[in-house]
């Protein structure tokens, strides 16, 4: 998180970002929409490679026959940030683990 607010606050303030991307090789730990802020953020500012790594698996296309309306249905749902990253590159890559009662909370670290 702290990347992420970081860049948010240089794009607020007209400023160089703190933590800055450009030609780094980054892992984001973790999904959902912070997970796609981050690499959204981390293609504008010119990553040179990054990976995304979900501690779920990857969930269905279509919904469940046990997650009937009106329940949240857990699918896999692509986000405009990963389809620009898509067209960066031949295809994202992602990486799925089975750990459970990891924490789903996001994080961006360069190297």
């Amino acid at each position: 998180m702290t990347y992420l607010e970081a860049a948010n606050r240089a794009v607020r303030d007209d400023t160089t970002p703190a933590i800055d991307a450009r030609a780094k090789a980054v892992i984001i730990l973790g999904g959902g929409d912070t997970g796609a802020d981050c690499l959204g953020t981390l293609h504008r500012q010119g990553a040179a490679n990054v990976v995304q790594i979900e501690i779920l698996d990857e969930p269905p296309l279509t919904r469940p026959s046990g997650e009937p309306w009106p329940t949240m249905a857990r699918l896999l749902k692509t986000t405009s940030a990963t389809r620009r990253a898509a067209n960066a590159s031949s295809r994202p890559r992602r990486s799925n683990s089975t750990a459970r009662g990891a924490s789903r909370r996001s994080s961006c670290a360069t190297t």
